[in-house]
């Protein structure tokens, strides 16, 4: 049986369906996606409650935005870093610094618009530093701590040389172009550097970002020179 993966945008974020033996949702979009996303689900056939896992690949709001209605809707438990996972408890915004002048801006601009305002989120799956297996939740695959976009940001490792990349790369974004590159937010630019070599050192050929579709992971050499 092999894996399949569905690509669904919530709003500007790219979502995941991840489907074995299990089913796995990954990253929520920003609050008020769940109808969006109970249409999704109908339409690639399955029901809420054949979601096991929601994954979420890092704290912005934009991932995290809707995990509480998403896991409402079907009962699932919810996965998180526990370097992001702190700031969430306490109802604080997980730290977004901006690479480019308009990320900074637009940072700058996100607690006025009412970002990261939400009430504390505690996760029911806590995330360590040495990941987290999703054997038993009948995906044969791997999360691994790939910090540098936030400090709990996690890469999903699929079969295939698949990876599900959350904000670690960014391949379509409105004003931003849409070819792969670095993210325009980063906590640390030099630590996400070295998480894309891990990856590249472990055999990664695909990659799927949280913003835009799938593209071959190799594209991210160029960008690992500091």
């Amino acid at each position: 049986m092999e894996i399949r993966i569905d690509r669904v945008v919530l709003g500007l974020t790219s979502c995941y369906l991840v489907r074995h033996e299990g089913v796995l949702w990954v990253d929520c979009g920003m609050p008020g996606a769940g109808p969006g996303f109970r249409k999704a689900l109908e339409g690639l056939g399955l029901r809420p409650e054949q979601v096991g896992l929601i994954l979420l690949t890092h704290g912005h709001d934009d991932h995290v935005g809707s995990a509480r209605e998403i896991a409402s809707i079907t009962g699932a438990k919810v996965a998180l870093h526990h370097a992001d996972a702190d700031w969430l408890a306490q109802g604080r915004r997980v730290p977004a610094r901006g690479r480019t002048g308009l990320a900074r801006l637009m940072t700058r601009l996100a607690p006025l618009l009412g970002a990261g305002s939400s009430p504390p989120f505690v996760p029911d799956v806590i995330i360590g530093d040495d990941g987290l297996s999703l054997e038993s939740y009948g995906i044969p695959g791997r999360v691994v701590h790939t910090p540098g976009h936030t400090p709990g940001s996690v890469t999903l490792l699929l079969p295939g040389d698949r990876a599900l990349v959350g904000d670690m790369a960014m391949n379509g974004f409105p004003l931003l172009g849409r070819r792969p590159g670095l993210p325009i937010v980063a906590d640390d630019p030099a630590i996400l550097r070295e998480s894309w070599r891990m990856l590249l050192e472990q055999g990664v050929v695909t990659a799927y970002p949280g913003h835009g579709g799938p593209f071959p992971a190799q594209a991210m050499r160029v960008y690992l020179v500091e």
